[in-house]
């Protein structure tokens, strides 16, 4: 099922990319994300380009801060590789729906008396969500996007950032 899903997002990309190749259009970007079962901020960085006016291929990677407990310490980050429709509208805000593959992968330190336990799991998840951008006229877009993780690491990823509007390639 995993590669089937892989092989779908993947192809509907290439496809995607293809056909609309001449767009162009490229921002980068960073900001604060909360996860909603780590429950614990993080930072992130994302790409995005636009194959179309309306459709864009986005790569996001977000590092959430370690947690100690005790002598617990666990730490999260994810892959994401999305594509979003981008709704025109007359107005400042340009809002989004997104969908794509999630990779998460957790490690967890335990220290005790009897020795040092580590563990490390990665899942692949599927990502669905939506944001918006919030058009200011300037080379800096704040954006805001919440997106929900579906797999064995669920949870709800809220991320507020800004994009550099790096300009057309």
């Amino acid at each position: 099922m995993k590669k089937l899903i892989t092989t779908f997002v993947l192809g509907s990309l290439f496809a995607i990319s293809t056909a609309f190749a001449q767009q162009g259009v490229i921002n980068v970007g960073g900001g604060l994300v909360y996860g909603s079962e780590i429950e614990n901020l993080g930072l992130g960085v994302n790409g995005q380009y636009f194959f179309t006016d309306n459709i864009a291929g986005q790569a996001e990677i977000n590092f959430f801060f370690p947690k100690e407990q005790g002598a617990i310490k666990s730490s999260l980050w994810d892959i994401s590789l999305n594509a979003n429709y981008v709704f025109d509208t007359d107005i400042a805000v340009k809002p989004y729906l997104l969908g794509g593959l999630n990779i998460a992968s957790a490690k967890v330190k335990a220290e005790s008396i009897y020795g040092d336990f580590t563990s490390t799991d990665t899942k692949v998840g599927l990502n669905i969500g939506g944001g918006a951008d919030f058009d200011i006229g300037k080379a800096v877009t704040p954006n805001a996007q919440l997106r929900y993780v579906i797999g064995d690491y669920d949870q709800l990823v809220l991320l507020l950032g800004v994009k550099l509007n790096i300009g057309r390639l």
